[in-house]
């Protein structure tokens, strides 16, 4: 039985995240701080200034945020001096919903398939309809199991 409240949660989110998906603006090739302060006509040292800490610590951020090894702190304390505030999402590239599917359905085969080679060894193996079926119903099992993710 599927737990109403995850799968309110999951078509909720689903929701909301097809609707920032298409209007997401893309990471800038020479990252937000950089960006943005160049575009208000700041230069490092006037925003090191703003923030409190030195010319080459923004050189730094600002290298750091590009290689995608910035903290959060750091990103939230440099956008406030930049007049802008930070929004930290996590957009998942397909539904969450489908993601739980993917995952049951790749659990349920890999289960299936270790006991289709039990079975070929003693010369019992089902057909493929009924792989198919199986892995179906075991799949909506795994939905709600709480193994689901682990992968032991």
């Amino acid at each position: 039985m599927r737990d109403p409240y995850r799968a309110h949660a999951q078509r909720h989110l689903d929701a909301e995240f097809a609707q920032l998906r298409p209007v997401l603006p893309a990471l800038p090739p020479d990252g937000w701080i950089r960006t943005l302060r160049t575009a208000l006509g700041m230069s490092q040292r006037e925003l090191a200034e703003r923030v409190g800490i030195t010319q080459a610590a923004i050189r730094q951020l600002e290298e750091s945020e590009r290689d995608g090894a910035i903290q959060v702190r750091s990103l939230r304390r440099v956008a406030a001096a930049l007049g802008a505030r930070l929004e930290y999402t996590l957009v998942p590239s397909v539904p969450l919903e489908q993601t739980v599917r993917d995952r049951a359905t790749d659990v349920a085969r890999r289960e299936l398939e270790a006991v289709n080679r039990s079975m070929e060894l003693e010369q019992q193996r089902p057909g493929e309809e009924l792989d198919e079926e199986l892995v179906r119903r075991r799949a909506e099992e795994l939905i709600e199991s709480p193994r689901l993710w682990s992968d032991r």
